[in-house]
């Protein structure tokens, strides 16, 4: 019977633990809706490029963070599937570990990417998407897409 109370316990235990987990993204979430359809200048690896839209779209599985710029070649994108989403502080979600996309590695045809991550990282007054990678040993990539809102 004590070992039957101890199972339950831990089952419940460990349920409590994903429900709060699943709360703090939630209200990152929250936050990060709030931020839909508001427009400011994008900046690219410390580099304005022009202006953007933040665009949010959720559903029950992921949400969709897109900055709509014009003056880029493609709009900067990132989707968190809200399972496998780990929220790493009050303002950052890391969205992805794996390198794999559409298309191939992020390295290329040849693969080797390393310590992919990929986040999604809201402040005050901007959304960004950042991703960091090394390439077999070689060169270290950050990518960072910020619209600081007006």
């Amino acid at each position: 019977m004590k070992s039957l109370s101890l199972a339950v316990l831990i089952a419940i235990s460990t349920f409590g633990v994903n429900v709060s987990a699943n709360s703090d993204v939630d209200s990152f979430v929250s936050e990060l809706k709030s931020f839909d359809g508001k427009s400011g200048k994008v900046v690219m690896n410390g580099e304005e490029r022009g202006n953007c839209t933040v665009l949010i779209e959720n559903d029950s599985d992921a949400v969709r963070v897109e900055f709509d710029t014009p003056e880029l070649y493609a709009n900067p994108v990132s989707v968190a599937v809200l399972d496998s989403a780990e929220l790493l502080d009050n303002d950052t979600l890391l969205v992805s570990t794996n390198s794999n996309r559409p298309g191939g590695d992020a390295c290329g045809d040849f693969g080797g990417a390393s310590n992919y991550k990929e986040k999604i990282v809201i402040d005050d007054n901007s959304v960004s998407i950042d991703i960091s990678y090394r390439c077999f040993l070689f060169k270290k990539n950050k990518i960072n897409y910020t619209c600081k809102l007006n």
